[in-house]
């Protein structure tokens, strides 16, 4: 897992670890050293295969771990994915592995910026649902 954070630090992001109970023990050391402040996640995503994780396997095992902080009584107020839509990653070739976007985008080819539907942006929309039912 240390090599693969050593990669992902080295912008080869489809090397990051994968490791949804990381967050969990992030919010739970949070919570503890700031108890009375409410814990929002703004910045979580993935490319679209990192660790040998989809995308969307990765968004439902992270919120779930969120959900696990919450039900523990830990101040989570809001879960952000990063990004709604693709980005280039600083100095990166644009392909799936260093694009973190729900709804591709190709920023090389397609001047009108077309939006397609990622399986990720199906996982995210079904944990929104889920949350209001």
């Amino acid at each position: 897992r240390l090599q693969r954070l050593i990669e992902a630090a080295y912008s080869h992001f489809e090397q990051a670890p994968g490791w949804p109970g990381a967050l969990y023990d992030i919010l739970k050391d949070l919570s503890q050293k700031f108890p009375n402040y409410p814990i929002i996640i703004c910045e979580n995503g993935s490319v679209k295969i990192t660790d040998g994780w989809e995308r969307e396997k990765y968004i439902r095992e992270h919120v779930s771990q969120v959900q696990r902080a919450i039900k523990d009584g830990m101040k989570v107020e809001a879960y952000l994915y990063w990004a709604i839509t693709s980005n280039r990653e600083w100095d990166l070739e644009f392909n799936d592995a260093s694009d973190f976007g729900l709804y591709k985008i190709d920023l090389d080819h397609d001047p009108a910026l077309t939006r397609k539907r990622t399986p990720g942006a199906d996982a995210y929309e079904q944990i929104i649902k889920d949350r209001r039912g």
